[in-house]
């Protein structure tokens, strides 16, 4: 058997420590770094991200590669994204936002999310009759003030604008097709994604019953009261849209009635999520 002369190996082992030395003098240069996201906390990281809350490291930032964490996720399982204001706490501010996974896309790598409490409380519209989901005062606010008050502008660019489109209900035309980034559930939706009236059950937070949403202590969910929530549909007559009840059934309300909680949803890609 041929061996390589010694010369010949120094020769590659120089050559290979060539190659490397930019990428171990850069891995010293950043080998520990402190999290800059508020209220984290976390000192001493090593690697692209904090090892806490995810942040991606500061030279991530720089030469913009911070958003490509390929991961997936279960049907059924929470995960965090985006910050929120709920326990009514200002001084120590916004806590970070539990979303169940309703479904998973394997061919895009993206997750349908719903909120997994009731984050505010909001009319659906500010006056009479029902509008349809394209012409509602709750579309704008969640495009609007939830969107930017809940995500950072590289937290919003993993969530995907997507056709939502609203059936007709009892009767009642569900409007045009809309292109958003956060929509509420569907009657339709409500159903198929939740398979029981126990599964459909919210509670709402501290901070959304501090804004007006009310929450009944004699149905309850882990210990805690549930609310009613919003969903996009129409309802059963030109004052009322969908919403899910205090015992997880579907149900109608008045489009002005600003005790419902909000529940928003959303498609997250998760190849550009930042977590």
């Amino acid at each position: 058997m041929k061996r390589f002369p010694q010369k010949a190996k120094v020769i590659v082992f120089l050559l290979v420590l060539s190659m490397l030395l930019p990428s171990l003098t850069a891995f010293s240069e950043h080998a520990q770094w402190d999290c800059p996201e508020p209220g984290c906390g976390r000192n001493g990281n090593r690697g692209n991200y904090c090892g806490n809350c995810g942040h991606p490291a500061p030279w991530m930032e720089e030469d913009g590669t911070s958003g490509g964490r390929k991961t997936t996720v279960s049907v059924g399982e929470y995960i965090t994204y985006g910050h929120y204001e709920q326990d009514n706490d200002m001084s120590n501010g916004k806590e970070a936002i539990e979303w169940l996974v309703l479904d998973y896309d394997a061919n895009t790598n993206s997750a349908l999310l719903i909120s997994r409490y009731g984050l505010d409380a909001r009319k659906y519209h500010n006056s009479w009759p029902f509008p349809t989901w394209g012409k509602s005062d709750i579309r704008n606010w969640l495009k609007g003030t939830f969107l930017n008050t809940a995500f950072t502008a590289a937290e919003q660019a993993g969530i995907v604008t997507t056709t939502v489109s609203t059936p007709s209900y009892y009767s009642y035309s569900g409007g045009e097709d809309t292109e958003d980034r956060i929509w509420l559930l569907s009657s339709e939706e409500a159903e198929e994604y939740f398979s029981s009236t126990i599964s459909r059950r919210a509670v709402p937070t501290t901070y959304a019953v501090a804004q007006g949403t009310l929450q009944d202590s004699r149905i309850m969910l882990n210990g805690e009261g549930c609310c009613w929530w919003w969903l996009r549909s129409p309802g059963n007559s030109s004052y009322n849209a969908s919403g899910v009840n205090y015992v997880g059934s579907l149900d109608n309300i008045d489009v002005i009635n600003a005790s419902n909680a909000v529940r928003p949803a959303l498609w997250l890609d998760l190849d550009l999520a930042i977590f």
